[in-house]
């Protein structure tokens, strides 16, 4: 910078110095004669005086012509090395600061402070371990809980499901399940083996089944179980006395099984109620006992009859009772008759 300001004063002063030569040359031309050349003066001459100088002439505008311009390279300096930070001791975040533009005119906005970002929460705490849920209090809840089970990949049967049931009840689920369970489980690759399972398991479940007699009539004569030929109202008198045939299917019958044959033990009680509600008559009790190599699934008991003599036209009920003595429990079934006058 100083080497430009000291190039333009000598340039003016240059330019200033050629003016003032130029101008006293040209007065130098223009200004009158030296002593050397002015004529003398003669006697024979009169003298003459001027009365006024001549007028000075202007002298003719100089142009200037600006030096040309001088190109002057500086050479720059070279920048100081960067220095490394020296890491500084790990402190908490200091706050963010936002800074907003200024409007064209008003005061100045002042700063907004931002605290820094909060720390991500905790995990939360693990869940206490849940206690293990109450046993069920019925053989649905507990079928319910074994399918469950059993969807989930896990074994239907647990002796903790049946921990609040009777010992009846408990047999009963463990069946009820384990045989669903082997359904399932064969029912995509061996059907055949799946529906056997739940054949054997409606034959566990037959002691569980409620002892009752679906089918009871008056026969001429019996030949199997579902095959027997029915007496109709005009022959009930005739054969009432003589003998009849009574005919009594019997569902959720118990076999036990005895070395090499399946044991099924039966109690029966028939008698004759009147339209007043009174028993005129009762047969002897009869216990029938079958011995089968395999156990049974149909179940009837056929046998002969023989009403009282001379009933009087009226409407009657033929009531029988069954006792499966294997097990304790009791069914009655009820058989209307009509007897007509004679």
């Amino acid at each position: 910078m100083r080497v430009l300001v000291r190039y333009s004063c000598l340039s003016l002063a240059a330019g200033g110095l050629l003016l003032a030569v130029a101008g006293c040359a040209q007065t130098e031309r223009q200004s009158p004669a030296s002593p050397s050349t002015i004529p003398a003066l003669s006697l024979d001459q009169p003298a003459t005086i001027p009365t006024t100088p001549p007028p000075a002439a202007i002298p003719p505008k100089l142009l200037v012509t600006p030096a040309p311009a001088t190109h002057v390279f500086i050479e720059p300096i070279p920048p100081a090395p960067a220095i490394e930070p020296s890491p500084e001791p790990a402190t908490a975040p200091a706050p963010v600061l936002i800074a907003k533009a200024r409007p064209a005119s008003g005061p100045a906005a002042l700063p907004e402070t931002r605290p820094a970002e909060p720390p991500p929460p905790l995990p939360p705490l693990p869940a206490p371990p849940a206690s293990a849920p109450a046993a069920p209090a019925t053989p649905q809840a507990a079928i319910d809980a074994g399918l469950h089970r059993m969807l989930d990949g896990q074994s239907a049967f647990s002796p903790d499901l049946v921990a609040q049931l009777s010992t009846s009840d408990q047999q009963f689920v463990q069946w009820t399940l384990v045989g669903i369970e082997a359904f399932h489980s064969h029912l995509a690759t061996d059907p055949a083996t799946g529906i056997a399972a739940l054949v054997n398991l409606a034959d566990d479940l037959r002691p569980a089944a409620p002892l009752r007699i679906p089918t009871m009539t008056l026969c001429t004569r019996v030949d199997g179980f579902g095959v027997y030929n029915t007496v109709t109202e005009q022959q009930l008198p005739a054969l009432g006395a003589s003998g009849i045939v009574l005919y009594c299917e019997v569902q959720g019958f118990s076999s036990r099984q005895q070395e090499l044959n399946w044991e099924t033990r039966l109690a029966q009680q028939i008698s004759l109620i009147d339209a007043q509600g009174q028993t005129i008559w009762r047969d002897q009790p009869n216990t029938v006992v079958d011995l089968c190599r395999r156990q049974r699934r149909d179940f009837y008991i056929a046998r002969i009859i023989r009403l009282p003599e001379n009933l009087p036209e009226g409407k009657y009920i033929l009531q029988v009772a069954i006792e499966d003595q294997l097990t304790g429990r009791k069914t009655q079934s009820d058989l209307p008759l009509q007897m007509p006058a004679k």
